[in-house]
């Protein structure tokens, strides 16, 4: 009995840990909050407006911004791994030119970043 009780109380954190850095959750953050990710290395977009990003879940990405070269050197090799981010968080609202649309967009200021090697 005892086994089963730790086993759903593990499976309830790890749904609790994957569900709380969705894009939904990023609403109640403000710019120059300090916030940790968890996710894939990816690089987004297209030549010459390449960058790399974070993959918090499968269909949203947000953007890290890097304070040195050698900081991004760095992570530009680990592309395709999984990182733990500490960073302040940017908000960009953008909005259309007849301001009928506007997306938000979050960038991350990376201030830590923990790459997990498989070796």
């Amino acid at each position: 009995m005892n086994q089963l009780i730790k086993k759903i109380s593990i499976l309830f954190v790890i749904i609790l840990f994957l569900s709380s850095c969705n894009p939904a959750s990023l609403n109640k953050y403000k710019t120059d909050d300090i916030i940790n990710l968890n996710g894939k290395l990816t690089m987004a977009g297209h030549h010459p407006f390449q960058f790399i990003a974070l993959n918090i879940t499968n269909n949203y990405q947000i953007k890290l911004i890097f304070k040195t070269n050698k900081d991004y050197d760095f992570v530009s090799k680990k592309i395709g791994k999984e990182a733990k981010v500490k960073g302040k968080l940017k908000v960009h609202t953008l909005k259309t030119a007849d301001n009928k649309n506007e997306v938000t967009e979050y960038r991350l200021v990376v201030e830590k970043i923990k790459v997990k090697e498989l070796f």
